[in-house]
């Protein structure tokens, strides 16, 4: 089996196992979405503020704790020439 083969078989084998959790999603009321999203919006922010020092500054007044998708718009930008 080629580096490639392997690789691809251990990525569908991957997906399998992921399967009946992702499908399962596809059933959850809205607010359970939303709150899955929120958390996972924290978790994002809170490891690059954690990770990286000029994150770290950009987002020192956001609380992470608190955070939702509405504040999103709020967040400093992040233009692509910094």
């Amino acid at each position: 089996m080629t580096d490639y083969e392997g690789l691809r078989q251990q990525q569908i084998a991957r997906l399998r196992e992921l399967r009946p959790e992702y499908l399962a999603r596809m059933t959850w009321p809205v607010e359970r979405l939303r709150a899955e999203r929120e958390r996972r919006l924290r978790a994002l922010v809170a490891h690059a503020k954690t990770r990286s020092a000029w994150h770290s500054r950009r987002l020192a007044t956001v609380d992470v704790e608190r955070l939702r998708e509405t504040d999103l718009p709020t967040l400093p930008v992040m233009p692509k020439t910094t």
